[in-house]
């Protein structure tokens, strides 16, 4: 029966640096001659079997290693990436053997970047496939298209935070991924940094950070909310999206206010007015139960679908920083902040404002007693107690 055999020059080379000989004092240890290893390294004489033998007791080698298969496995691997129609004709299949045996390191370079490079195509593959909505205006195009890149690159990352949420539903799972590709997209669009530098410079002047940036006004009000970094904050702000019915579609806040998870905004805000004066920024100044003061800023934004008989999707933003900060925005000037009378006295939501005499109240406060008087003639049909 014929034995196999083993070309393995580049394992000798690879064993004569580790242990830092030079190519005649390795030969001495195998016990062959200088011009026989030379011929071993060089893959012109196979590896005897008492060579092997001293390798594996001398220097600590695994001779499994030195078997040909995984220069075979390379060989066929070649073969494969080889036959793409990217390469005009494949090498010899001695050539391929050659570089298997003697330049191994090489022949695993090849391989991983033919790897990269069929990703890669595969990746632009599913791009081209891609569908963007042509009527959406252009940040928000740029932000799905980064929504997708968050999705499909950093999707690791996602689901190693996502696996730390211990999320009891999938649904729920699925709806916190969409809000962490948002908030790549929308820190990709507008870098921490550099964003925070600009408003700063601008004053906050969302239609000044909307063009430097090529992002829609929401996305630039949206952006200011976050800027709470340790050791890198900014100016804190809240943000809140509504509906013609007052619905709170969106919101965000690094204030001391917190938003009602149920019912609408209170009417009181300008944010409702902004519906009534389209393209318009509207100041406030109000005031809430607790007593802090804010300068608030709403903004009506519609979305076009982009044909005469498609149907406009309205919304209005509100932007609200407290008084202390107010300095730091455009929208401050001109405005008496200190005027006690200026500041509208504002809720949360009807149900948990505590203000008795507001001529806006739509529902009792679920946590207040009432009474009900026979003569009562007013705004409410009760009284807050």
């Amino acid at each position: 029966m014929a034995t196999q055999k083993i070309y393995a020059g580049s394992a000798l080379r690879e064993t004569r640096a580790r242990a830092a000989l030079t190519q005649r004092r390795f030969a001495e240890k195998l016990g062959v001659s200088l011009p026989y290893l030379s011929q071993m390294e060089n893959n012109h004489r196979p590896i005897s079997a008492g060579v092997l033998l001293r390798l594996a007791q001398e220097f600590g080698v695994d001779l499994t290693t030195l078997a040909a298969g995984d220069a075979e496995r390379m060989v066929i691997d070649m073969q494969e990436a080889l036959a793409d129609p990217l390469f005009d004709a494949a090498p010899p299949l001695a050539d391929l053997r050659l570089a298997a045996t003697n330049a191994p390191v090489l022949a695993r370079a090849f391989l991983d970047l033919y790897r990269a490079h069929r990703e890669g195509q595969e990746r632009l593959a599913a791009l081209d496939r891609l569908l963007v909505n042509a009527a959406a205006e252009a940040p928000t195009r740029l932000f799905q298209l980064l929504h997708l890149v968050a999705l499909e690159r950093q999707s690791d990352l996602l689901e190693a935070t996502l696996d730390l949420a211990r999320f009891r539903s999938p649904t729920a799972r699925q709806i916190a991924r969409l809000g962490m590709a948002n908030y790549f997209a929308g820190a990709a669009l507008m870098p921490y940094r550099a964003f925070m530098a600009a408003a700063q410079a601008e004053r906050h002047d969302l239609e000044r950070l909307s063009h430097l940036f090529d992002a829609s006004l929401e996305q630039v009000a949206h952006r200011l909310s976050t800027l709470q970094r340790p050791g890198a904050k900014g100016v804190p702000f809240f943000f809140v999206r509504v509906d013609q019915a007052g619905t709170i579609t969106k919101r965000h806040s690094a204030t001391r206010l917190q938003f009602a998870r149920f019912g609408g905004a209170c009417p009181l805000w300008n944010v409702h007015q902004a519906f009534e004066q389209p393209g318009r920024f509207l100041r406030q100044l109000a005031e809430t139960p607790d007593g802090v003061r804010y300068l608030l800023l709403a903004r009506d934004v519609s979305k076009h679908a982009g044909a005469f008989n498609a149907p406009v999707r309205r919304f209005a933003i509100g932007l609200g920083v407290e008084v202390a900060h107010a300095g730091g925005l455009v929208y401050a000037d001109g405005l008496d902040l200190t005027k006690p009378r200026a500041y509208q006295p504002i809720g949360i939501s009807c149900r948990i404002c505590p203000r008795p005499d507001c001529h806006q109240r739509s529902v009792p406060p679920i946590d207040r007693p009432l009474r009900i008087p026979a003569d009562r003639d007013g705004p409410l049909p009760y009284e807050i107690t």
